[in-house]
């Protein structure tokens, strides 16, 4: 899943940077039209140490102020858009891992998710605790809410996506229920992936997750449109 959520985000985010790398270097005149220089000589500009420093700090901050519509445009050409590239292939990565995991992994998925709970309430300092004081279902009742919104010990792309798995339904709370339903007290790792494995046969399938190329398609007509008004209005000012 690691793998499939990171190839695709590359990919769209290496898309990004080309498209956007190639509309800069195509629109690079029009862009340098809308740069115009209205800073004037300051006082102390040749003065040495500390002043010169700061005269230099002056002039650049008045450079990037009157120049906004120049910097704004670089803005979005080398940073805004392909940052919404990499968004965009974020969100595609993750429904594609998931669908792939609902369709050909969802057991080695339930048993990866459970591992990890299990491998966390084992640290917790009060884990021990709520055992004996009502079982593992009472024990992950009090455990899973905290812990399913952080996923600590799970690498950030799988955290990513197994919060967006575990958001279509409640799972801390059918989890529990499902335990004390099945009467199952004790620490039993097979039984606790078992049960959450029931879950997602009932509450998960592929069809929920299924990539879409639509935001990929409007974010890169938008981006082309903006490379082709920022040549013709550089047109329009000329």
């Amino acid at each position: 899943m690691t793998w499939i959520v990171a190839s695709r985000v590359s990919v769209f985010t290496l898309f990004g940077i080309v498209l956007n790398a190639v509309a800069f270097f195509l629109d690079r005149h029009a862009v340098l039209a809308y740069l115009v220089l209205s800073t004037g000589a300051m006082p102390g500009a040749r003065a040495g140490g500390a002043g010169a420093v700061i005269v230099l700090f002056v002039m650049a901050y008045s450079f990037v102020v009157d120049n906004p519509v120049f910097f704004g445009i670089a803005l979005l050409f080398c940073v805004v858009f392909p940052l919404l590239h990499f968004l965009v292939g974020k969100k595609y990565g993750i429904s594609a891992a998931l669908a792939y995991a609902a369709r050909n992994k969802q057991a080695a998925l339930v048993g990866y998710i459970v591992e990890r709970i299990l491998m966390a309430a084992a640290r917790h300092p009060q884990w021990q605790q709520w055992l004996s004081e009502g079982g593992v279902a009472h024990a992950l009742d009090r455990f899973l809410p905290p812990y399913l919104r952080r996923l600590d010990n799970m690498p950030w792309l799988l955290r990513t996506a197994v919060k967006r798995l575990l958001g279509k339904f409640d799972f801390a709370t059918e989890l529990v229920r499902s335990l004390r339903a099945s009467g199952i007290d004790r620490l039993d790792p097979e039984r606790i992936s078992d049960a959450a494995a029931k879950l997602f046969e009932t509450h998960i399938s592929a069809k929920m997750f299924a990539p879409s190329w639509r935001a990929f398609w409007v974010l890169t007509v938008v981006n082309v449109l903006f490379a082709a008004l920022v040549r013709i209005g550089a047109q329009l000012l000329s």
